[in-house]
């Protein structure tokens, strides 16, 4: 680029005497309108050097190299402002060089500005993912918490039905020890008439032996005295025969082995009250 514009500083020194003689130009104009600093054109007319021109055009824009590419802060409405005050006439080689330098910073902030939208765009395309997994994440939790509720409920209703078989149980339990008391009382109910029964039926065997002793000891009298001697006349209410009463002791025996067995049967029930059979007269 600084080749191809050799011709137009070959005739800068014969358009300078112009530029003289008119000091409020068109570049004046556009250098004073951003309030940086006057071109020396009274120095230019002795052709100066590229230093004082690089520092006089770097002065003018007020970009220095670093800055045009490294600034990110500065906006499109200033690189275009700076670029239509470098475009003003003359152009010089140093002024192609900063144009260029801001037209590869547009560039590269253009393609940083692509990556950023491509970047968004993917960044739009995941947050849309993710809210449809949130959603979907969403509707997986309300099924698991209405699950969960129903679950509560038939555990509540599980428990409710435990404790009322644990208070059924424990009913059971009272009245199966009621049960066993009972039992046991009427064991020790029938132990008592056994030994009680035992002790009658040993007294009736002595009665019966001393019954028989004595009815032969009547038979021997009866014989000595050849029938003289009356037997004597017992009253038939309180007459008692030794068979008569063993006859009555074996029913009776009968009647308490059926009860016995009775109670066998009925031992879980409420136990009833026993009744004593007659004793014997």
């Amino acid at each position: 680029m600084e080749t191809s514009h050799h011709p137009e500083e070959t005739t800068l020194p014969e358009s300078r005497p112009q530029q003289v003689r008119r000091p409020t130009g068109a570049f004046e104009e556009a250098t004073s309108a951003t309030d940086t600093v006057d071109f020396d054109y009274a120095a230019r007319k002795t052709s100066p050097s590229q230093e004082s021109q690089k520092s006089a055009i770097s002065n003018a824009t007020d970009v220095s190299p670093d800055a045009a590419t490294s600034d990110k802060r500065q906006n499109s409405t200033s690189i275009a402002a700076d670029v239509d005050m470098l475009l003003a006439p003359p152009l010089t080689p140093f002024k192609l060089k900063l144009i260029n330098r801001k037209l590869n910073y547009v560039m590269t902030m253009m393609a940083k500005l692509e990556s950023r939208a491509r970047q968004g765009a993917r960044l739009e395309r995941e947050v849309a993912s993710l809210q449809r997994s949130l959603g979907t994440e969403r509707y997986r939790r309300v099924r698991l918490q209405r699950a969960n509720d129903e679950l509560q409920e038939e555990v509540h209703e599980l428990g409710r039905a435990l404790s009322e078989r644990v208070a059924n149980l424990e009913q059971y339990e009272e009245a199966a020890r009621l049960a066993l008391k009972t039992k046991d009382d009427f064991e020790g109910q029938l132990d008592e008439r056994r030994q009680t029964q035992n002790a009658l039926e040993g007294k009736l065997r002595v009665s019966a032996r001393l019954v028989a002793q004595l009815e032969s000891e009547l038979e021997e009298l009866l014989k000595e005295t050849g029938g003289l001697v009356e037997a004597p006349k017992f009253d038939k209410r309180k007459r008692t025969s030794a068979a008569i009463r063993l006859k009555e002791e074996k029913e009776r025996h009968e009647r308490i082995s059926l009860s016995d067995d009775e109670v066998a049967d009925t031992s879980d029930l409420a136990p009833t009250e026993a009744v004593d059979p007659p004793l014997p007269s």
